[in-house]
């Protein structure tokens, strides 16, 4: 019998929701990118955005208007890529890459410092 993983039964869903909880109790700007369109076959859908923008959108209040984390969320366990250029926009650094509310703490921290060290 192979021993239960966890991790495999959380959802894409289940990480956006603890995210979301996190970013609010950090107190970050956040900017919501998905969009669902309904097809026309019951359970079909696309989203209304352009292949490769990331999830999420974070900014602390503190930090200029124009400095946003551009944050991909994936369930820990059997992700893909939705698309090359989602892919290609990570590979080239542009985005960050959360598979649980812990590794968006991680990515503001290291953000945080980044634009200390910029200053």
């Amino acid at each position: 019998m192979k021993p239960f993983n966890r991790l495999a039964s959380v959802s894409e869903k289940d990480v956006e929701d603890d995210c979301d909880k996190i970013a609010a109790a950090l107190g970050l700007v956040k900017l919501s990118t998905p969009v669902k369109l309904r097809g026309k076959r019951a359970g079909s859908h696309s989203t209304g955005q352009s292949k490769g923008i990331p999830d999420r959108f974070y900014r602390k209040p503190r930090w200029p208007k124009w400095f946003w984390i551009g944050v991909e969320l994936k369930k820990p366990v059997g992700w893909k890529w939705s698309s090359d250029e989602q892919e290609a926009l990570h590979a080239a650094g542009h985005t960050a890459l959360a598979h649980s509310a812990e590794d968006l703490i991680a990515i503001v921290k290291e953000a945080d410092r980044a634009w200390a060290v910029a200053q």
